[in-house]
């Protein structure tokens, strides 16, 4: 209001003269404005970067203390959960084999880590399910529920590709992990029927009968299939 004041009271001349100096003010005033708000929005981005990248950092640390150190005290790996909900969603869905890996450990990215290791159980399981499913039937008096019946495949699937001295290590981390899954009678009829299973595996394989359901069960082939071998080439 001053300057303005200031203005009225000059000639024509230096009344311009003053609005160039005052327009040219304004100028440097707005451009300095505009400075200090660029470097408050830059100081403001930097801090979000940095806040996003100790972030992220650390989350990257708890990903790998909780997959890969297994720093928590216990002895089940950290895989058999991935390789239980696999084979819980393969009986549940209609959908095959690599449709339902590609769902369970590209799409999900806590599962990537276990794809080799859930894969070749998997895999497993289905080239040997007959031969599983026959000695779980044998040993369990009734059917057990799903997730049950995917521990001991699962289990079961490991017990035949590994060496004898690896069964009593394969079969306790199993059983831990249907404690820390399962209720207090579940994980001890899974740890009865898994310290069971070679015992009766061995003894199905000893004594191979001609009849077609057990050659069926032992080399794990469909009961159709060993009906109609039978039938074109004999026993022999």
């Amino acid at each position: 209001s001053k300057d303005r004041k200031k203005l009225c009271a000059q000639t024509p001349s230096c009344r311009a003269g003053s609005m160039r100096r005052l327009s040219l003010l304004q100028a440097c005033r707005g451009v300095c404005e505009a400075l200090v708000i660029s470097l408050l929005v830059g100081r403001l981005i930097r801090n979000s970067y940095a806040f996003i990248l100790e972030f992220c950092c650390n989350h990257a640390y708890r990903l790998r203390r909780r997959y890969f150190m297994n720093t928590e005290k216990t002895s089940v790996p950290a895989y058999h959960g991935a390789v239980v909900d696999t084979l819980v969603l393969y009986d549940k869905s209609p959908a095959k084999s690599d449709e339902i890996l590609s769902a369970q450990f590209i799409l999900p990215y806590k599962n990537r880590p276990f794809r080799r290791v859930c894969q070749f159980i998997f895999l497993t399981v289905l080239r040997n399910k007959i031969l599983i499913d026959t000695v779980i039937r044998e040993l369990c008096a009734r059917n057990p529920k799903p997730k049950t019946t995917a521990i001991l495949r699962a289990a079961a699937a490991e017990i035949l590709s590994s060496d004898l001295k690896k069964h009593p290590k394969i079969i306790h981390s199993w059983v831990d992990y249907a404690k820390s899954e399962l209720s207090k009678s579940e994980s001890g009829f899974i740890n009865a029927v898994l310290r069971r299973f070679f015992p009766a595996l061995e003894r199905l394989r000893a004594n191979p009968s001609a009849d077609a359901k057990t050659l069926s069960a032992v080399y794990s082939h469909p009961l159709w299939l060993v009906e109609r071998w039978l039938g074109e080439f004999g026993a022999d």
